[in-house]
């Protein structure tokens, strides 16, 4: 295992499609959700119930942590680096990246309406798959704000050897 470069986090950041987003309450109580993430304008961005426990906590306390694991194929193959001798197959490899930062709502109208095209794009999923989203967003009086969250500090750790273009 090893530490991962800033380069390495993110690319792993720019490649992943979901997190898990990690509150602490007024009471000093830990939360957490999965959520899927887009990018925009150095932010880290997802639309998420602006009325639920993880807003609610946000409110009270901005300081979050995303974190991201990945156990897929890209990191099933590994050499452990301290004996330098080759895993067995039926262990698996990981990446993981944990990025911190101050979590905010704001009312970014076409944010929200792009962050759908840019889900899409990320989940790899056909074109207007999230229209009806959209226009159920715009015909909204009250329209919900955009979670964001621009990282301060990013640490990750990985069993994959350094590949010589990182």
């Amino acid at each position: 295992m090893r530490k991962t470069a800033q380069k390495e986090i993110k690319d792993f950041i720019n490649n992943h499609t979901w997190a898990t987003l990690c509150t602490v309450s007024a009471e000093g109580n830990p939360y957490a959700i999965e959520f899927n993430y887009f990018l925009l304008d150095g932010y880290i961005c997802g639309l998420i119930k602006p009325n639920g426990t993880t807003a609610k906590n946000i409110a009270v306390n901005q300081n979050i942590c995303l974190k991201m694991c990945r156990t897929d194929e890209s990191s099933r193959e590994f050499t452990p680096l301290e004996s330098g001798v080759k895993a067995p197959s039926f262990l698996t490899g990981f990446t993981a990246a944990s990025v911190f930062g101050k979590g905010e709502f704001v009312h970014d109208e076409d944010g929200v309406i792009k962050g759908w095209d840019l889900l899409e794009d990320r989940l790899k999923l056909p074109k207007g798959t999230y229209e009806k989203f959209k226009e159920k967003f715009i015909k909204k009086k009250n329209k919900y704000p955009m979670f964001r969250m621009k990282p301060e500090k990013m640490t990750g750790i990985t069993t994959t050897a350094v590949t010589s273009n990182k």
